[in-house]
Order: structure tokens, then sequence, then C-alpha cells
């Protein structure tokens, strides 16, 4: 979920999942982070500026694992349904 006002000067994005939250807040000149829990909170701020450009690669790299799972059962599925008509 994204909300962002007319003359706001900044983007928030929340994200939830049961009882936890976690809230980014994409400010001006800094980035907050804020992880709810049920019974309390944790919040940090970093400037845009000490975030290290080689960090972007360890984000962005994904495992392909459930991926794959999930369309070799899929396909695994499929092939047992036909097979019996």
């Amino acid at each position: 979920m994204s909300e962002k006002g007319c003359n706001s000067e900044s983007i928030v994005i929340k994200q939830r999942m049961f009882y936890e939250g976690i809230h980014f807040e994409f400010g001006k000149e800094k980035l907050k982070y804020t992880h709810k829990y049920s019974t309390n909170s944790r919040t940090f701020m970093v400037d845009y500026g000490a975030i290290d450009d080689g960090d972007f690669e360890e984000l962005t790299e994904q495992s392909h694992f459930f991926t794959r799972l999930g369309v070799g059962l899929i396909i695994g599925g499929l092939g047992a349904f036909l097979g019996r008509c």
C-alpha cells in the first residue's frame, strides 16, 4: 500500500502480516523504517548518502527455488490429471 498526499514530501509504504507490520517512509533526506510487533515497535532512520551502492546487488538477488518447485508441482499435477483421462 502506498500513501502520498498532494503536498506530501514523502512516500509511505506499509506492509502488514498478522500482528506484525513494516512501515517505510521515504522522506526528502532520510529513509525511516519502522517494524511494528504486537507489543512494541522499533524505528530506524538513515540518510540516503549512508546507503552503500554495493549493497543493492545483494538486495535484488532472489532465490528461484520455490518458483521452480511450484512450476514443477503444477506440471506434475497436470501430467497426473491428464494421464487419468
